[in-house]
């Protein structure tokens, strides 16, 4: 663990599924099955419980304080309120942008899609008069969301925080070995289906956490290429 007089994180694993309070609508879970069923499953994405770093960002506020209260084993159902977790929404937010601005990007402004506008993502409202509405509020803003959460376990090792963080941040189809080496981490990467981007941005990322939420001193990935 990070030297004494270093304030440590606490890094759980955990699982959930997020609802919509008012409608129930299921809009983000950990458990694959659920995710199918409620269709929200996405090709390539991670299921299964998830390492979070308390104070890290990794989940909405709300959700992270209701975790930080919860002890090994222990599950709850929770309301976060909006403030607390997307926002309460805002009409400066909503914004009518011409339809020239739209055939110009050759983006077609279908009302009910979402589009790119500026680097910032916008569900289209409405087309009229050579005018686009749009509305750049997040589309869980202003609602008060419902999850089901089950604190697995509180990681406390070094190499199973590595791993979780590494899970967190690898893409899909990455499979890896963990080395102690003492102040250093050997990191061999066995098999990828990632792309040499994808795997790189995971790499940085997941290198820059282990850096800082454990007491390793150095983050050494190799790359395997067994003879077929």
């Amino acid at each position: 663990m990070p030297p004494k007089g270093m304030e440590v994180a606490r890094v759980v694993r955990i699982e959930y599924t997020g609802y919509v309070k008012e409608s129930g609508e299921v809009f983000d879970t950990t458990d694959e099955e659920v995710a199918r069923k409620e269709g929200i499953y996405r090709e390539g994405e991670k299921y299964g419980p998830k390492v979070v770093v308390i104070g890290a960002g990794h989940v909405i506020r709300g959700l992270e304080e209701e975790i930080e209260k919860m002890a090994p084993g222990e599950e709850r159902e929770v309301d976060i309120p909006p403030e607390k977790a997307f926002g309460n929404r805002k009409k400066d937010l909503v914004k009518l942008i011409s339809l020239r601005e739209f055939k110009k990007a050759g983006i077609d402004p279908i009302p009910g899609r979402y589009v790119r506008i500026g680097g910032l993502m916008a569900r289209v409202q409405s087309v009229s008069g050579g005018r686009v509405r749009v509305d750049f509020n997040h589309p869980l803003a202003g609602k008060t969301l419902r999850y089901k959460i089950k604190l697995i376990e509180e990681l406390n090792n070094d190499l199973e925080i590595s791993k979780g963080l590494l899970d967190l941040n690898f893409p899909s189809g990455v499979s890896f070995e963990l080395k102690d080496e003492g102040e250093d981490l050997i990191v061999e990467i066995k098999e990828s289906d990632a792309s040499p981007e994808e795997l790189s941005i995971g790499k940085e990322a997941g290198a820059r956490d282990i850096l800082e939420y454990t007491s390793f001193k150095r983050v050494i990935f190799q790359e395997v290429f067994p003879k077929q």
